[in-house]
């Protein structure tokens, strides 16, 4: 007989035995065998090590062997082994202990020798800083300082702001370091350098530059009526028209030359649209056009190419690359020089964007040499006057006759389309002769357009004074 005893591996076995004679008389004998377990788990397997100098925050520890992997490393030849595990911990993020203790024993108590576990570390890892987003600069200055975030694994987070020092130059580019510092609680430190790239514009040699029509019976020369280089294009009609801008080409000598640009002249629809485009390494600072009827514009009686007396400046240009003048109403055939200062491009912004613009002179009377329609009203009756003497020298006389009372609006623009002189007649009654006499005497030797206006439509007419030389 088998009785269990307190725990698993404890308990009795009763043995019995019976003799009995031929005559029925017996006997018994019984034996008593208690057993009791008294022997201890075995470690069976390597016990565990701590770690020392752990790099993590106090939150972090490591949580030490489970009771499992404890209990897995020992054997007991009569029940499973039992483990209980505790711990104590001492410290903060900066520095800290951690000891596990585990105690090992049978169920029927048999306890082997305890494991004790044993941890210390701190946060030794520095804060991580986002360094700001800086796009490249071009031209303009560095910034005085600039701000960071940072986060930490343990304390926190914050900004840090970096401060301009110094820029160095290193061919078209200059550098900047703006040093970023974040330290932590624990004073872990961190050091991330941020640098800034500024580009810059500068510019080589400039110099004068005329446009030139491919075809040469298009384009002619100045020299040598002129003791200048460049050349005046002429067109019979209209038409788009792509000119060669020429830079530096003394003599008109275009053989070792490379175009700097071109200009496309688009004349179309009684308009003159003209618009300069510079190429790649090169820049525009400025341009003067002339658009009229003859080769050359006049300046005191003379024909002259010199650009500043060109009816069309488009002023100071800040090393633009594009540039378009017009519309320009404009009438016949035309004559067309364009003139432009290009510089070389020698250090170049990355992100410069295209630049140029447009001008749009302020001009109601046709350039070129076709005539000039006069404007018809609603009714169909024809607006006409006539100016006398042409050429004239000083004064010009302006003869009209309507067969309609109206208020009669005299204007005078030169060949810019400035307005030189204006006269109103508040009362002309119909059918009657009326004269004007102009004094024109400050406006120069030059060509002017007179727009006669009425309550029914204008007419437009150009006048010649006397001392214009025509080609």
């Amino acid at each position: 007989v088998l009785v269990p005893g307190e725990c698993e591996g404890s308990y009795t076995v009763t043995r019995t035995w019976t003799a009995t004679d031929d005559c029925g008389n017996s006997s018994t004998a019984s034996q008593v065998i208690e057993v009791e377990d008294n022997t201890a788990p075995v470690l069976v397997g390597s016990l565990p090590q701590g770690e020392s100098n752990v790099n993590a925050c106090y939150a972090q520890i490591p949580e030490g062997p489970s009771v499992d992997e404890i209990a897995a490393l020992f054997e007991d030849s009569c029940s499973d082994v039992i483990i209980e595990k505790s711990e104590q911990t001492f410290g903060d993020d900066c520095g800290w202990i951690k000891l596990y203790v585990y105690q090992i024993q049978d169920s029927c108590g048999n306890m082997a020798e305890e494991v004790k576990v044993y941890y210390n570390g701190s946060d030794q890892t520095g804060p991580d800083i986002e360094l700001p987003e800086v796009d490249t600069l071009c031209g303009t200055s560095f910034p005085k300082s600039l701000t960071a975030n940072w986060t930490d694994n343990c304390s926190g987070s914050g900004t840090v702001t970096a401060q301009f020092t110094e820029s160095v130059r290193d061919g078209c580019m200059d550098y900047a370091d703006y040093v970023f510092e974040a330290t932590d609680a624990c004073g872990n430190k961190t050091i991330e350098v941020l640098k800034v790239i500024r580009e810059f514009n500068t510019y080589g040699e400039c110099e004068t530059a005329f446009a030139k029509d491919p075809n040469d019976d298009i384009s002619t020369c100045f020299i040598p009526q002129f003791n200048r280089w460049g050349w005046t294009n002429h067109y019979d009609s209209e038409g788009l028209y792509t000119l060669d801008l020429y830079a530096g080409a003394d003599h008109c000598d275009v053989d070792d030359r490379t175009p700097v640009g071109n200009v496309v002249v688009d004349y179309s629809n009684g308009y003159v649209t003209l618009t300069y485009n510079i190429f790649a390494g090169y820049t525009m600072t400025e341009a003067q056009v002339y658009i009229g009827c003859g080769p050359y514009p006049f300046n005191n009686n003379t024909p002259t190419v010199a650009p500043g007396q060109y009816p069309f400046n488009l002023g100071s240009l800040d090393h633009v690359t594009n540039y378009t003048l017009g519309p320009i109403p404009a009438s016949g055939s035309i004559d067309v020089i364009a003139h432009a200062v290009t510089c070389t491009v020698e250090c170049e912004c990355s992100n410069n964007p295209v630049s140029g613009g447009t001008y749009t002179p302020t001009i109601n009377t046709p350039v070129g040499c076709g005539e000039v329609p006069s404007r018809e009203v609603a009714d169909n009756i024809k607006l006409d006057f006539t100016a006398y003497p042409v050429p004239f020298d000083n004064e010009v006389n302006i003869k009209y006759n309507f067969k309609f009372d109206t208020e009669v609006s005299i204007d005078v623009h030169d060949t810019k389309g400035l307005l030189i002189l204006s006269e109103t007649n508040q009362n002309y009654r119909r059918n009657k002769d009326h004269v004007v006499k102009l004094d024109l005497s400050r406006g120069g030797d030059q060509i002017f357009y007179v727009t006669v206006t009425t309550n029914r439509g204008a007419v437009t007419k150009k006048i010649v004074s006397s001392g214009v030389k025509r080609f």
